[in-house]
Parts: structure tokens; sequence; C-alpha cells
């Protein structure tokens, strides 16, 4: 439900600027505007910091792109730790789980990222 609240309704989430109608996108430097590849914007999204593959200019991730994306690692991964005793899941299918959610959350970190030319403090 996405509401808006000019309309006198409230909204319940708020999209990415990544995400565009109809499909998917990297992040644009906000330097030069150049679109980055996946490769790089998982590089990013573990360093907090990386320099444009085509300017130059350092770009950082701005602070509620980086709490969102430690917040779909931790939650989970705790959910899942303290689920292990409910279902009575044997050692290499708790590890499974957990690294299949890890690979999972790699693949679709990129596409949640936002760059910043400053960088930003994250509280």
């Amino acid at each position: 439900m996405d509401l808006n609240w000019k309309k006198g309704k409230m909204k319940l989430w708020k999209r990415s600027d990544n995400l565009k109608e109809g499909g998917t996108s990297m992040p644009n430097c906000q330097n030069c505007n150049y679109k980055w590849s996946w490769l790089d914007t998982v590089k990013i999204g573990f360093m907090n910091n990386r320099k444009c593959p085509n300017c130059g200019e350092r770009q950082f991730i701005k602070p509620q792109t980086s709490k969102g994306i430690y917040a779909l690692y931790i939650i989970p991964l705790i959910v899942i730790l303290f689920s292990r005793p409910l279902f009575d899941w044997s050692t290499p299918v708790f590890l499974s789980i957990g690294i299949l959610f890890v690979v999972a959350l790699t693949m679709v970190m990129p596409y949640t990222i936002k760059l910043s030319n400053e960088q930003e403090p994250l509280w």
C-alpha cells in the first residue's frame, strides 16, 4: 500500500530513488551521472565509499541506505538464529539457510543503494 500525504493519506513506505517504473537500476554517480555496474555497487555496499569508475570522484553511501542494509542483514539473521531451536534444524540445514539468505541479500543490495558526494554521519 503506497499512500500519499498530499492526497490526505499517509505514505507507508518510501520507494527507493533507484527503482523506476517497470524495472530496477543501479545508482548513478552524483558528480558525472555515470551509471555504476552491479559489481562496483556491491563493492561500495561493503566498503561504504569508493571512487567513481568514470570521473574518479569519491562517492559515499547515504546514511539511510547504510542503516537499511544493516537492518536487512542483521534482523533476519537474528530471527534465523533464534528459530533454529524451534524448528530443530540440523547444523547443515541451518548453515545452508543462512548462506542462501546472505547470498540473496547480496544479489539484491546494489539495487537499494543511494550515493552522495559527501560523507554524512550515520546517526
